[in-house]
């Protein structure tokens, strides 16, 4: 999908021509997730085990990143957007803040607790550096990918 937005190489949008699934987008994602599968059993006890819970833990903070995102966008409206009953007024910022304010908290919360190490953990910074670094990476591919994307799309137009 990015290859065929233009986001990516046109490469990446390239469809196979017996199979019509975009290989090179396919062959890519397989070479990545191998490196990153490599990185994580880096380290003295990383067994199986460990590698798939730093994997684990390391897409639980990537997905939670969004409803940080949506969270703060919902206060900040529900703030800033005055409702048009001054009674709904108050009582609704009041809800609007105990129920966006929670919900914000409680991801910060469980992101946190993704990035605890097991108690049996050898090297806990080691642990950390994997799972927050890993997710740190990914966000920043991604905020490459985009960057890029929208570079190629201005000169395109």
């Amino acid at each position: 999908m990015l290859g065929l937005e233009r986001y990516l190489q046109p490469a990446f949008g390239r469809v196979h021509p017996r199979w019509k699934t975009p290989y090179v987008a396919i062959l890519t994602q397989a070479v990545l997730a191998t490196v990153f599968m490599l990185f994580s059993i880096v380290g003295r006890g990383t067994t199986v085990e460990r590698a798939y819970l730093i994997l684990l833990d390391t897409m639980l903070l990537i997905y939670f990143i969004p409803y940080i995102d949506l969270f703060l966008c919902f206060l900040i409206v529900r703030l800033k957007e005055p409702l048009p009953d001054p009674e709904a007024r108050r009582t609704g910022t009041t809800v609007a803040v105990i129920a966006g304010g929670s919900g914000l908290l409680l991801t910060l919360l469980a992101m946190m607790v993704a990035s605890i190490p097991p108690s049996d953990t050898a090297e806990p910074w080691l642990f950390r550096l994997k799972v927050i670094g890993g997710a740190a990476l990914f966000v920043l591919i991604g905020g490459v990918v985009y960057w890029r994307g929208r570079r190629t799309a201005r000169s395109l137009r």
